[in-house]
């Protein structure tokens, strides 16, 4: 049953000064009716106003007429005409009025919960805006692990600023938990995260799979002759990842798989940092494999297996669903997969 839309009582409003369009009259004194709008027509006209939906939301979020007009700047009558027209528009009533406070009706949550996603989609559309405000500029921000930002994003930078020669690069050195809270926030537009757990926020594009091995000095009893024995393996200095980061976490599980109890002598964001004191001799590091090319080919260093089972990340770019990929974003992300599979290749 249809219902009549709020209103609120002529005695506790003020004079509406909002800027209204006046409809033309003719010269007759009684208006000729309007002619229904075609379908076609319908469907050029915008379905919501976004002044009446931000109305809506504030008064949603505030329960008061009073308070709406003054968070808003208008007039208490400014937001009973948006309300009353946006509820004529809609067909419903969106709020029910009580002694103390105004209530969403069952339409009207509906209809918030959906004027939030309108209101995140405009902000971002803002946002994207904004980062093209001068000609010619092209953004791309990526954060990213210290090992990817060190070992494959030069590389790969060189190749995208080709096509790109003005784009504005900027990158944070994160782990995934942080890089994803940046994505989320829509301070980033790629996060390279290890992992494969599902996150309805993002889209999940894969780049590649590495693996996980003991990286030491070429002298060390592992170089010739690799360690099975859990309790050999957990007597060893170990060089490995900071122990909050995935990576930390996915050794961690792989060692309590086996039965090993590792002793951790370091633990660091900077590969570089491990990979030296590991061809120092000061205990074993886990890196990738792709990571040590270079020192291994010059003998600097030398690796052996994870124990007896081999341990594998999975790499993927994620991004925002809700915001479509740039040229420049969707050509970083596949020249980092290339770059990374020539990498893992020599390896």
């Amino acid at each position: 049953m249809s219902a009549d839309p709020v209103t609120v009582p002529s005695e506790t409003l003020v004079e509406d000064v909002a800027d209204t369009t006046p409809v033309e009259q003719s010269a007759s004194s009684t208006p000729a009716p309007e002619e229904p709008a075609s379908p076609s027509h319908r469907s050029q006209q915008p379905l919501f106003d976004t002044r009446q939906l931000l109305t809506f939301s504030t008064l949603a979020q505030t329960g008061s007429f009073t308070q709406t007009a003054r968070e808003l700047h208008v007039s208490q009558s400014a937001v009973s005409h948006a309300i009353g027209d946006l509820e004529r528009k809609v067909g419903c009533r969106l709020f029910e009025r009580t002694s103390r406070r105004v209530l969403l009706t069952l339409a009207g949550e509906q209809l918030l919960h959906h004027a939030g996603k309108i209101s995140a989609e405009m902000a971002v559309a803002y946002e994207s805006l904004q980062s093209l405000r001068n000609w010619g500029q092209i953004q791309l921000r990526i954060s990213a692990p210290a090992s990817i930002c060190d070992g494959l994003l030069p590389q790969c930078l060189h190749q995208v600023r080709r096509s790109y020669p003005h784009a504005r690069i900027s990158i944070g050195v994160a782990d995934r938990r942080e890089s994803l809270a940046e994505l989320g926030a829509g301070r980033v537009d790629v996060a390279v995260c290890p992992g494969s757990e599902p996150d309805e926020r993002f889209d999940r594009i894969p780049l590649f799979n590495d693996e996980l091995v003991f990286v030491m000095a070429p002298s060390h009893p592992w170089a010739s002759s690799p360690p099975t024995d859990p309790a050999v393996i957990g007597a060893e200095p170990l060089l490995t990842y900071r122990r909050q980061t995935y990576t930390w976490q996915l050794i961690q599980n792989h060692f309590t798989a086996d039965g090993i109890h590792p002793t951790i002598a370091l633990d660091c964001d900077s590969v570089v940092t491990i990979r030296e004191m590991a061809r120092l001799g000061m205990g074993v590091a886990v890196l990738a494999r792709w990571a040590i090319t270079a020192e291994v080919a010059a003998g600097h260093l030398a690796w052996a297996p994870l124990g007896t089972r081999p341990l594998v990340r999975k790499w993927a770019a994620f991004s925002l669903r809700t915001r479509r990929l740039s040229l420049a974003q969707t050509l970083f992300i596949e020249q980092l997969r290339r770059t990374a599979l020539d990498r893992l290749a020599t390896s």
